[in-house]
């Protein structure tokens, strides 16, 4: 199980390992963003200082309608215990954590501060 909680703006964070091919990994929270169907997204200065290697590109439409082209990056995360490899889009905002990642998971978030957000495997 993932555990979290809700921070004083309301966002659901989980803290995340994010491990780079180099050997070095950082802990960094990350935003559950249910109207995002990608893995994950990090900020540019994470993707840098974790030398993510490019893996391509990819469209990007957000919520307040802008749209754009995003580097995407290839990282290991540490998930429900085991590391697995993600795709992650490089970003200039919070890191957030999509849909994708969430797959074959429950999500049970008390929408309180300091709430419990807990992900966990689906039978």
């Amino acid at each position: 199980m993932i555990t979290g909680s809700v921070n004083a703006r309301r966002e659901a964070v989980v803290l995340l390992r994010i491990n780079g091919p180099g050997g070095q990994s950082l802990e960094y929270d990350a935003i559950i963003d249910t109207g995002f169907n990608g893995w994950l997204a990090l900020p540019t200065q994470v993707v840098s200082a974790l030398q993510l290697p490019r893996v391509g590109v990819v469209p990007a439409l957000f919520g307040d309608g802008n749209e754009a082209v995003l580097d995407t990056h290839e990282a290991v995360i540490l998930w429900d215990g085991q590391e697995q490899s993600v795709e992650v889009d490089c970003i200039a905002s919070d890191a957030l954590l999509g849909t994708a990642r969430l797959a074959g998971f429950e999500l049970r978030i008390s929408f309180t501060t300091q709430g419990t957000v807990e992900i966990s495997r689906l039978p």
